[in-house]
Parts: structure tokens; C-alpha cells; sequence
């Protein structure tokens, strides 16, 4: 799978101390896996700030993009902000963007999907799933062949092993 994550760092500083403002870390993507019907799960998210932030997506546009769930937790002791919200995301080739604002301190990152992650778990998948038929299928039929043929197969069987173990040779042995 791959991707590509930029932050970008629009404000420095950690606190303001003119409007008791303290500005987190920036704001971290995570790949949080596939749902059934092909998209991709991003979660995004920043902690350490004062007052509370304001985090959202955006596409490659510039357009804001609707988060899926959004979680904020006030650590009691620092009295400071974490914020989180996912997304998913269904098309390639796009630039995904997490900001997160707070009066005018603006952290972002950028992810970049591309046809990999979207096409190399299709692969593996319908692979393991082709896989799984062919086992089937064999399991299926020697289990057929075996039941036909039960008395021929253990006479077969015996006749190979004893003659292999104690001979060293392979001698082959037609039972009708």
C-alpha cells in the first residue's frame, strides 16, 4: 500500500499568550482500513489545544468534505483539547487534506491516495478468494474420488508404503 502524508506548518509558536491560545501538534492521518464496498478509511487527529479547535477535511479543491464522526476530549489536567474525525474516502488520485483552525494558528496535512491502495486489496482479496474455491474444489474431489475408490486407494496405500520403507524403491502397484 502506498501513500504519501505532508504536514504543513502554517503558524509556529506554541502559545499566544495575548488570547490564552495554545496551539497543538499538528494533525496526523492514519489508514484505518477498507469497507466493503472499496473505500478508504482516514482518520485524522490533533491534540494539545486551547480553546477548543476546529477540524476538517478538505479535498484537492479546496472543498470542505463532511467527516463521518468527530470525537473532542478536555484532558482535565492540562485543560487542553484532542480532537479527532474520519472519513472515507472512495475515489484515487486525490489529496485529502486534514486542517485544523483555531483563530488564526492553522495546522494541516496532507494525504495522497493512489490507484495502489485502492486496487491492492482488491488483488489480494479476489487471489485468497480464487485460492480458497480451487482448495474446495480438490478437497471436494478427492474426497469423491477416495469414496468411490476406498477399498483400491487403501490396498494402493499399503502396498506403496511397505514397499518404499522397506526396500528403498518405489515399485508401482495397479490394483483393478
Amino acid at each position: 500500500m502506498k501513500f504519501i502524508c505532508f504536514t504543513l506548518l502554517l503558524v509556529s509558536g506554541i502559545t499566544d499568550s495575548r488570547s490564552a491560545v495554545a496551539v497543538g501538534r499538528p494533525p496526523v492521518i492514519t489508514v484505518d482500513g477498507f469497507d466493503r464496498s472499496g473505500g478508504l478509511h482516514l482518520l485524522c487527529e490533533s491534540e494539545g489545544w486551547y480553546p477548543e479547535p476546529d477540524l476538517e477535511w478538505l479535498d484537492s479543491e479546496g472543498v470542505r468534505l463532511s467527516s463521518e464522526t468527530t470525537e473532542t476530549h478536555r484532558n482535565s489536567v492540562s485543560n487542553r483539547f484532542s480532537v479527532k474525525h474520519t472519513i472515507t474516502v472512495y475515489e484515487s488520485n486525490k489529496k485529502i487534506h486534514c486542517r485544523v483552525k483555531l483563530r488564526h494558528h492553522m495546522l494541516e496535512t496532507l494525504i495522497i491516495s493512489s490507484n495502489n491502495m485502492f486496487i491492492s486489496w482488491r488483488t489480494s482479496v479476489i487471489l485468497i478468494l480464487v485460492i480458497v474455491v480451487l482448495v474446495v474444489i480438490a478437497g471436494i474431489l478427492i474426497a469423491v474420488f477416495v469414496h468411490k475408490n476406498r477399498g483400491k486407494v487403501l490396498v494402493f496405500l499399503l502396498f506403496y508404503m511397505f514397499y518404499v520403507n522397506k526396500y528403498g524403491k518405489i515399485i508401482i502397484i495397479c490394483i483393478t
